[in-house]
């Protein structure tokens, strides 16, 4: 019994001793976050004029990107200054996603809790970024820097600071998660990152097992039916016991690697290895791997090309309701709905309805815009009210958990009345 007493008070001042420690280890440790305030006037200020202003959260990306709502309901894409945080999308890195989490969080609980988000850049105006699409910014929500918590907390280093008006406060944030080996500093692997081999699989399995596969490193093949600037739609058939026949698609994302762009030809079959993840609840593949400079073992491979593509013929209820989204799709005879259709810089949403009231969003990403007979741009949405029925080819897209249809190519419209 006084053996049993012993092993049990040890453990107590084992215990005891690892918590001390672990406080003692953190008592120097400075909060530089909560030291950093904003002190530039940002009420009725604007962006692009002033270079701060009060914004609406509309989505995260990943641990350095989000996107917000500008006061005039512009879309504002914002590459977050001084940091450069493991990849969680086009690529997949470890500590990742831990970044994109933090992120998120901070953004997510300002915007439900009504606090202010504030949208500052480093010069008088704004500065784009290399990709011409994104705005750097330093990301402040709810009075804390959120670019410099990524630093101070150990899921960035410090990068470009250099005669910011940060640079001491993230030199010193640097500095201090590097010594406290957190995160990225921590020499540990990242327990949300999966280290495993791939699986051999195939699309019918992925959909019908998301959960399962998410987050998996995954090998499977499929034919592309559209390409979407670097990245691109496949999907794959499957004979079911009665001799029915299902398809099943997926949405690849590259981020921006161009040289893929030769290979996403419509009818190419590919063998892709990748990682299952999720963006505004549309399945997707990312970490695709590609270079013919740098070949490696799990690069994407053409397999054969001019495979047939099927399109499904769907209603606009069959589309909304089904849980299978990324094939392709023929809707037609709809008609243009004026409310909830738009164009701006960022793409083009068109609302359509069939005979029985039902409606559902043409969407076209930034790049391409629907044409007139003549060629020329459309650039208001008057312009589809005198068009009568329209058919539309696209692949079926989850956003925010609404599907709507995809437009990739301006030859995937049909209009009933052609004349101007």
């Amino acid at each position: 019994m006084k053996k049993k007493l012993a092993i049990i008070f040890t453990s107590l001042l084992s215990l005891v001793y690892a918590t001390s420690c672990k406080e003692d280890r953190f008592k120097d440790f400075v909060d530089y976050v909560a030291q950093t305030k904003l002190t530039q006037e940002y009420e009725g200020k604007e962006f692009f004029s002033d270079g701060i202003e009060v914004v609406t959260l509309n989505s995260c990306v990943d641990g350095d990107t989000a996107h917000f709502n500008l006061q005039n309901g512009r879309l504002l894409k914002v590459r977050f200054l001084g940091v450069d945080t493991p990849e969680s999308t086009g690529a997949i890195e470890p500590y990742g996603k831990k970044a994109a989490d933090y992120t998120c969080k901070i953004l997510t609980e300002a915007s439900e809790n009504e606090k202010i988000i504030v949208i500052q850049s480093e010069g008088a105006l704004p500065e784009a970024d290399s990709t011409g699409e994104r705005y750097l910014g330093w990301v402040w929500a709810d009075g804390q820097l959120i670019n410099l918590g990524l630093v101070q907390n150990g899921y960035s280093v410090s990068k470009g600071t250099v005669e910011t008006q940060y640079e001491d406060v993230f030199y010193n944030a640097d500095r201090q998660a590097s010594k406290y080996k957190l995160n990225i500093w921590s020499g540990e692997a990242d327990d949300s990152f999966n280290y495993g081999d791939y699986i051999l699989t195939d699309l019918k399995e992925i959909n019908e097992n998301r959960e399962k596969w998410m987050g998996q490193r995954v090998i499977f093949n499929g034919v592309v039916t559209r390409r979407n600037a670097q990245n691109c739609y496949i999907q794959q058939e499957f004979m079911n016991d009665d001799g029915s026949v299902s398809t099943y698609g997926m949405y690849i994302f590259t981020g921006y690697n161009d040289y893929v762009k030769d290979l996403f030809i419509p009818g190419n079959y590919i063998k892709f290895s990748g990682v299952v993840t999720e963006y505004n609840g549309n399945i997707q593949i990312t970490d695709i791997k590609y270079n013919p400079l740098f070949p490696g073992e799990h690069d994407l491979e053409v397999i054969e090309t001019g495979r047939p593509i099927t399109t499904k013929v769907m209603t606009i209820p069959e589309i909304k309701e089904t849980k299978y989204t990324n094939i392709l799709v023929r809707l037609e005879n709809v008609t243009f709905v004026e409310q909830g259709s738009y164009i701006n810089e960022n793409g083009m949403s068109i609302n359509v309805q069939d005979a029985n009231g039902n409606t559902i969003i043409i969407r076209a990403g930034k790049g391409l815009y629907f044409t007139d007979e003549n060629g020329n741009q459309v650039t208001d949405v008057n312009y589809f009210k005198d068009k009568g029925k329209m058919t539309f080819t696209g692949n079926i897209n989850c956003y925010e958990g609404v599907n709507q249809v995809d437009l990739s190519s301006m030859d995937d419209v049909v209009y009933e009345n052609t004349a101007n």
